[in-house]
């Protein structure tokens, strides 16, 4: 079905992408760590770019998350600390947005195994 090969792509794509990012935070975390035990030297800027790519692998909780990102974005609310990031409302709008990707990921699995149970699709092989 269409509907379920344009969610397979979107998430495909956005997979890649959070792998990217992912990769990313280890260089910023083992930047900071480097910066803080060899040189004693810290950023606050560093600390919260960790936490926001973070929040943007793994923060998919959609109930609270919308009101949560809601009130952020309406405040524009960026870092309390000087030197810190701004724009911090993008990041935590990004929490019910991947939770929503998740769930058309699972709308995706369901209409695939209806398919195949109807035998109008058949079961995909996978490489490894």
């Amino acid at each position: 079905m269409t509907l379920a090969r344009v969610i397979d792509t979107i998430n495909e794509w956005i997979g890649r992408g959070v792998a990217w990012v992912s990769l990313g935070l280890v260089l910023v975390v083992f930047t900071d760590v480097v910066m803080r035990y060899l040189f004693n030297i810290s950023f606050v800027f560093t600390q919260e770019l960790e936490w926001h790519l973070f929040a943007f692998i793994f923060l998919i909780i959609i109930l609270t998350s919308w009101k949560f990102a809601h009130t952020s974005y309406a405040m524009l609310e960026g870092s309390p600390d000087p030197g810190g990031i701004p724009l911090r409302f993008i990041v935590k709008s990004l929490i019910p947005v991947g939770f929503s990707l998740l769930c058309l990921q699972g709308l995706s699995l369901g209409i695939h195994s209806l398919l195949q149970i109807l035998g109008i699709e058949s079961v995909k092989e996978e490489g490894v």
